[in-house]
């Protein structure tokens, strides 16, 4: 006879949560219990910068938008879309070698001096492309993986539709500018979301000082940037061209929370006053809300026809949009397994 006394019984328990959108009218508003309610999102930051948006870096959801829609110059967060084909295609062991071509690049870094057939594998390359935004090095990867820029630019152009860009067309792969070359603030979100498929573009992003090794030297290179500043972000790209002036994409994470911010068209040093104001109204959109309570959780199952009380470990948080709130649980037992 087994004697339950002696038994820790544990369960598995597998819960569906019903969420519904807050929507209220001022008809329909009467019966409303306030304290059910989530107060309305604030109003949103008046941000320097021209064009501006931040979305949720889970769903894609926007959360912030100041002319999101709006074409711009995105200058070297182009960058970002390299990186991620860059990945895409491929081996960490691949090498990539810089022609002439590469080498008459608009020259973006003064810390490494590249010469013709030197060649980088694929994490110089990325950390490279990242940390000093090289142009010399995105062409060298362009022409590895495209096999001509301009049939990298094609394959650009076909990621960022799949990655949910809507009005964006990419000439280069570094910036520099050319005016059939734009996206919009939140195509390049979108664009930026997809980089979370890649911890080593993330890596990157978030790398301020490394030290690199090519066929002919090994130099230790840094990051001038000023958003690693911000104790929320993990990971940034910045851009500057004369028409473009600065942009940047950054995502920043807290509580759980991950969101990624786009600006363009702005000035320093604005724009990262711009992108902290961002951070801070688009965080402020999310609530940490209870799903199960290990104190009011009070259940019996059966265990070898003999009644059980489970209890919960711990509780359970969900951190939800202010939009949502939790209607309804259904929770199913999965396993039972116990230990004498």
């Amino acid at each position: 006879m087994v004697n339950f006394k002696k038994i820790l019984v544990f369960i598995t328990v597998i819960c569906s949560f019903f969420l519904t959108p807050i929507t209220l009218r001022a008809e329909t508003n009467i019966g409303v219990n306030p304290e059910q309610v989530a107060p309305p999102p604030a109003e949103g930051p008046n941000v320097f910068s021209q064009f501006a948006t931040t979305i949720d870096a889970k769903t894609g959801d926007v959360l912030y938008d100041k002319n999101a829609y709006h074409r711009a110059y995105p200058a070297s967060t182009t960058k970002v879309l390299t990186a991620i084909l860059l990945m895409e295609h491929t081996k960490p062991e691949d090498q990539f070698t810089f022609s002439q071509l590469a080498l008459d690049q608009e020259k973006s870094n003064y810390q490494i001096e590249f010469q013709p057939g030197e060649t980088i594998n694929r994490n110089t390359a990325l950390m490279i492309l990242m940390v000093l935004s090289a142009n010399d090095v995105s062409y060298a990867i362009a022409e590895r993986i495209g096999g001509s820029v301009e049939n990298f630019a094609n394959m650009m152009n076909e990621k960022a539709k799949q990655l949910g860009a809507k009005d964006s067309h990419f000439v280069t792969p570094n910036g520099l500018h050319d005016p059939n070359h734009y996206t919009t603030p939140y195509d390049m979100a979108m664009i930026t979301k997809g980089v979370q498929k890649y911890p080593e573009i993330l890596q990157a992003m978030n790398t301020k000082r490394t030290t690199v090794t090519t066929s002919r030297q090994t130099v230790s290179i840094f990051n001038k940037s000023n958003f690693f500043e911000n104790p929320y972000s993990i990971g940034g790209k910045t851009g500057f061209t004369n028409e473009a002036r600065n942009t940047l994409v950054l995502l920043n994470e807290k509580d759980g929370n991950r969101i990624i911010s786009v600006v363009m068209a702005s000035q320093r040093p604005e724009i990262y006053e711009d992108l902290k104001q961002m951070a801070e109204y688009s965080f402020g959109q999310f609530t940490k809300q209870m799903v199960l309570d290990k104190h009011n959780w009070h259940q019996k199952t059966t265990y070898l026809n003999k009644d059980v009380n489970s209890e919960l470990e711990q509780s359970a948080e969900l951190m939800l949009k202010n939009l949502f709130r939790i209607y309804g649980i259904i929770c199913t037992k999965k396993d039972i397994f116990y230990d004498t």
